[in-house]
């Protein structure tokens, strides 16, 4: 997969990290997901990237963000959600029918399968802090415009 790339402005130097500011390209308009990366009304966001190229404040820059990456945070967000669900709604219903026998399982299918959603998204958030707290940039600038 080809890697992502975006075009910004460096608006503040962090030891060797950069704050740019990355405004909403015209391809944004038509993606559904849109409203994820940036927030209701806003035309730009502040992300922190890696600045292995020494740009300074003020510079416009070429961002990017390996393919392959991009594909596991991905899979991280969309499918283990899934992934869980499935199996966790199963248990459920294997629950409910060796410990509530003659009710319908569907209630605690659900159940099971929603709090493993909601458990996913918190070992989700949780791997984000943790990439975040060894200061591993993902994005890192690769060159100045």
């Amino acid at each position: 997969m080809e890697d992502l790339v975006e075009i910004g402005t460096v608006k503040e130097i962090v030891g060797a990290e950069a704050i740019v500011e990355v405004e909403r390209a015209s391809a944004c308009a038509h993606c559904v997901s849109k409203h994820l990366c940036f927030p209701e009304g806003a035309s730009s966001l502040l992300i922190r990237v890696a600045n292995s190229i020494g740009a300074k404040v003020g510079d416009r820059v070429k961002l990017s963000l390996r393919g392959r990456t991009f594909l596991w945070l991905s899979f991280l967000v969309y499918l283990v959600p899934l992934l869980l669900f499935f199996p966790a709604s199963y248990l459920g219903g294997v629950v409910s029918s060796h410990f509530l026998p003659g009710r319908d399982p569907q209630l605690l299918e659900l159940l099971f399968g929603v709090g493993a959603v909601v458990v996913s998204f918190f070992l989700v958030r949780a791997y984000n802090k943790r990439l975040t707290s060894k200061k591993r940039c993902l994005v890192e600038i690769v060159g100045i415009i």
